[in-house]
């Protein structure tokens, strides 16, 4: 089945079927046909079942595919998408792919739910996930998030990248934030800014930005140290910034050999922590 919009602004309603895979379901192919920019595909999961969404942007903005229930809707043409579950029996899980290229992801609040997007590709929002994951397979990506901003999953929110040189912007507020990294929780870690934990693994580097307003940052060795090959970064930005090295079960830092090192300015640095074969490298400015 082809749904075709041809021109005008159209909306594709579609609502997933409660088989999973079944051989017996139809594939629905949607074309937003022209003008191209207001074109939206929604999907609405199946109540009473845990569904599994995956989105898989092509190589062309505004193509690809939503796996929904292992039932593959390709779309065309489409500069809008937006996922709606229920976050019932069990837990619905989303996952949203890269396609392939270097990206740069911005991730924060939408119209009416979480909005994902892949610099210069169609927007994809989300609404009462239980999981929701970002995961780029291929290319160097930089996942930039806005936690304070998200609402709409209710367990975890997890990036992964591929083991490359992908990098994690954790972005805070224009007022007072609190920021938290640790090992655990994802295959690497966990950063939590005012209270939303994004889980992350196969990343590269982690940024913590700031912003304005009297920000922290408290890195907890309780699980051990991030040993991210190209470490933790810390803007503080503007106002009165702190750092936090510590360890909740024992209080002081985990024990090894740590070097602090200043400049090239009064208010930036280093300090690389090792333990054993792990060495965790936090550089930082603006504090």
């Amino acid at each position: 089945l082809t749904l075709n919009g041809l021109d005008g602004n159209d909306l594709f309603d579609i609502t997933a079927s409660g088989d999973y895979g079944s051989d017996n379901a139809s594939t629905i192919r949607v074309v937003g046909g022209d003008p191209s920019g207001s074109d939206v595909l929604q999907i609405n999961d199946y109540g009473g079942q845990a569904d599994i969404f995956a989105v898989n942007p092509g190589t062309t903005p505004g193509n690809g595919d939503v796996d929904v229930n292992f039932q593959t809707v390709p779309y065309s043409g489409i500069e809008h998408i937006f996922l709606f579950a229920s976050d019932d029996y069990g837990g619905d899980a989303l996952t949203v792919n890269d396609d392939g290229a270097d990206n740069a992801w911005d991730v924060s609040a939408g119209t009416v739910g979480d909005r994902v997007q892949i610099a210069g590709r169609e927007t994809i929002e989300y609404v009462n996930w239980t999981a929701v994951s970002l995961v780029n397979g291929a290319g160097t990506d930089t996942f930039g998030v806005f936690p304070t901003n998200l609402a709409q999953f209710n367990v975890s929110f997890t990036v992964n990248g591929n083991g490359g040189g992908d990098v994690l912007a954790a972005i805070g507020t224009g007022g007072t934030d609190t920021t938290s990294l640790a090992a655990g929780g994802g295959t690497q870690g966990t950063v939590t800014v005012n209270g939303v934990a994004v889980q992350f693994g196969g990343l590269d580097r982690v940024r913590v930005l700031g912003d304005d307003g009297d920000d922290s940052l408290t890195i907890d060795e309780v699980n051990g140290l991030l040993g991210l090959a190209s470490g933790i970064t810390f803007d503080g930005g503007s106002g009165r910034d702190r750092l936090n090295l510590v360890n909740s079960t024992v209080g002081p830092i985990t024990p090894g050999t740590a070097t602090y090192s200043v400049g090239p300015n009064a208010d930036e640095g280093s300090i690389t922590h090792v333990v054993g074969l792990t060495t965790q490298n936090l550089y930082f400015r603006n504090l």
